[in-house]
């Protein structure tokens, strides 16, 4: 009995400095170099993270994410981002639940050419893919959501296959997701709320023509509270000579 007291005492002192040393910013910032440089061998292109702190109870802070594509340009690149992301959930039960998110100053850089499967995030998924055993299943990962805040984005979409440019600076959204099914398809959002935004669309030529029937269903979204506050517009459509812009009031 007192060799198994002392094991135990032992184990449970071990944890308590594991956990005393992994909150340290030495640590942590250790681990995030490991990570970065992981990412980087793996995809051949520049990853940084200026600072991270990461509780065991699952809240996360970044500041200075920036991922480069494989022409040296900005893929994305956040200034600050905040996640409350419970570990227990995502490790042992296939459960990923953000409870509390905000993201601050975010810059996206999304680009296809004319070949259907080569967007400039493809290396990303290629260089950590895996061939995959058709024999067996798992069970799909259950997530759940809650409450963001997204502030000052920058996001661009260039799609030379589809035709469609799209350019957003969002100015604030605050939204609340009260259900996030993606079997089913269904997504409830209790308050949505966007304010200084401008929203640039252009498409320059028709959808190309499939002959594959979609079997997907169809989204059912439900909003409780939907507003809007200084949002500026520019639809461009070329295939069906439609142009519009408009400055929406607070309603």
């Amino acid at each position: 009995m007192k060799v198994v007291g002392k094991t135990i005492l032992a184990l449970l002192v071990l944890f308590a400095v594991l956990v005393l040393v992994i909150r340290t910013p030495w640590a942590q910032n250790l681990i995030v170099t490991q990570l970065t440089n992981y990412v980087s061998s793996k995809t051949h292109t520049k990853v940084e993270v200026d600072q991270v702190y990461i509780t065991f109870s699952g809240d996360i802070k970044t500041e200075g994410i920036y991922l480069e594509d494989e022409h040296g340009d900005t893929l994305v690149y956040a200034r600050e981002l905040k996640l409350d992301l419970p570990l227990y959930p995502l490790l042992f039960k296939n459960q990923l639940s953000i409870d509390d998110g905000e993201a601050d100053g975010l810059v996206v850089n999304i680009k296809r050419g004319s070949d259907i499967d080569q967007f400039n995030f493809s290396f990303l998924i290629d260089a950590f893919s895996t061939p995959t055993d058709t024999t067996q299943s798992s069970e799909p990962m259950e997530i759940s959501l809650g409450d963001f805040f997204l502030s000052d984005w920058k996001v661009g979409y260039e799609d030379d296959y589809l035709g469609i440019y799209v350019h957003l600076l969002l100015g604030t959204l605050e939204t609340d997701i009260d259900q996030f099914d993606l079997e089913a398809m269904i997504f409830d959002i209790g308050d949505f709320e966007l304010g200084n935004t401008q929203i640039i669309y252009n498409q320059t030529h028709p959808f190309p023509q499939t002959n594959e029937p979609s079997t997907s269903p169809l989204p059912k979204i439900n909003v409780d509270q939907f507003l809007l506050n200084n949002i500026t517009y520019e639809f461009d459509s070329s295939p069906d000579s439609i142009a519009t812009s408009r400055k929406t009031k607070p309603f």
